[in-house]
């Protein structure tokens, strides 16, 4: 799985926003029924209906319960006094790319928001890294477990660690085809 196919998955995500018209009758999906809207009456939907609401001006999107200026400086300080990483929502940095880039507008204190995601961001990825080095320099290198790391921290993760295993392979593999003394 890669980044993109991250982004993808989220659009099934529910979300919650206020649409602004009114509509008694559901929408039909092929996930099943949407609605009915009734404007400034909150109502979950799938992230991906959300944007296409949104890109029409009908509707703006609520900031999820976790995703407020309170929740993110905890998940801030917790990810940097932690030396594993904390549990974060499982589509955390999808989602707060779609409503950073997306429902700018709709996003009390954005420049603060994006600042603290920025910072989770940087403590993870270094975190993420760190391990992968330890875990490289371990002998022997059979089996690691990194717990609460997402799945788009995986998507992330996987290229530099496929690079680092290549480049240990071939170091083995000449160190192995060296005479012996």
């Amino acid at each position: 799985m890669d980044p993109e196919q991250c982004d993808f998955l989220l659009g099934n995500e529910p979300i919650q926003i206020k649409p602004k018209f009114n509509e008694a009758d559901p929408f039909m999906l092929i996930g099943g029924e949407v609605g009915p809207f009734e404007a400034g009456v909150p109502l979950e939907v799938p992230v991906w209906v959300a944007l296409e609401l949104r890109k029409r001006q009908t509707c703006t999107i609520c900031q999820p319960e976790w995703f407020n200026l309170t929740e993110l400086r905890k998940i801030k300080t917790a990810e940097g006094d932690s030396t594993g990483f904390t549990k974060i929502h499982e589509r955390f940095f999808e989602m707060a790319h779609l409503l950073i880039t997306q429902a700018k507008d709709d996003l009390e204190n954005l420049d603060e928001v994006r600042t603290i995601v920025r910072d989770i961001w940087d403590t993870r990825s270094s975190k993420l890294k760190t391990s992968v080095i330890q875990y490289f320099g371990s002998t022997p290198a059979s089996q690691a477990q990194m717990d609460n790391i997402t799945q788009f921290e995986v998507a992330y993760a996987r290229g530099f660690m496929t690079d680092a295993s290549n480049v240990i392979r071939k170091l083995s593999d000449v160190t192995n085809s060296l005479p012996k003394h």
